[in-house]
């Protein structure tokens, strides 16, 4: 066991609970992309902190992290936060290489994959700096408490763009301990040397008894994650058409 785990984990773990660990790690390794509803945590950016399904606010939270898609969608016209539009074209995949564009998609912006999509480069944002097309990271979350995961509702966390790197990195260094993400207590905090409120992830320890839990909601979050939006009311923005 590395040095890393036995300090993550506060002590020794036996041969058999390692092994268990092990075996979930693989699938999600390989996943990790380079370094609406009443089940979302959203963030309010001016105050710069987490708003809870059950509409409690926090600048910081622990969970086990279930699963997690990388979701991009991409909004024809300026964006008006006082009028909920469907996106024109989206994306989503388990992992940031199997992103290509929905069949669903009201106006396709590209007939492969999402890589070479000209929306998805940067310059391509009506600011002229970012990507035209939002990219963002979906995590589906339990508390990290043995007791309640069967119990508690998943709850989902849908990250900005800038936050994307950031849990790559995390989520690889994860895996790099032969850990599967879903038992390490992850604290989800915001970066403090940003002026706006971008995601962070720090490990906290290992919750190895929480390991058959959470494996047994994790199909249920994965469908909760891969959920195309509803674009039937998509309309053409007037000056588009």
């Amino acid at each position: 066991m590395s040095k890393d785990l036995a300090k993550l984990s506060g002590g020794e773990l036996s041969a058999d609970i390692i092994a268990r660990l092990q075996e979930v790690t693989e699938e999600e390794r390989s996943r990790i992309g380079a370094s609406g509803g009443g089940d979302v945590i959203s963030i309010n950016n001016g105050k710069r902190c987490f708003v809870m399904p059950n509409e409690q606010e926090t600048d910081e939270f622990e969970a086990l992290i279930v699963d997690f898609a990388y979701r991009n969608e991409y909004y024809i016209g300026a964006y008006n936060p006082k009028v909920i539009t469907p996106p024109a074209c989206f994306a989503i995949a388990p992992s940031a290489a199997q992103l290509t564009p929905s069949e669903n998609s009201p106006v396709k912006q590209n007939a492969s994959d999402c890589a070479t999509c000209q929306q998805s480069q940067f310059g391509t944002h009506i600011s002229g700096s970012g990507k035209a097309c939002k990219n963002t990271v979906l995590i589906a979350i339990l508390p990290p408490d043995e007791a309640v995961l069967e119990s508690h509702d998943i709850w989902v966390l849908k990250t900005s763009p800038t936050a994307i790197r950031p849990f790559n990195k995390y989520a690889s260094k994860v895996s790099q301990m032969n850990l599967p993400i879903g038992v390490v207590r992850t604290r989800f905090f915001f970066d403090p040397d940003t002026s706006y409120a971008s995601v962070r992830f720090e490990a906290l320890g290992i919750e190895a008894e929480c390991i058959d839990g959470v494996m047994e909601r994790k199909e249920e979050a994965s469908k909760r994650l891969l959920e195309e939006p509803d674009v039937s009311q998509f309309e053409m923005p007037s000056a588009s058409k």
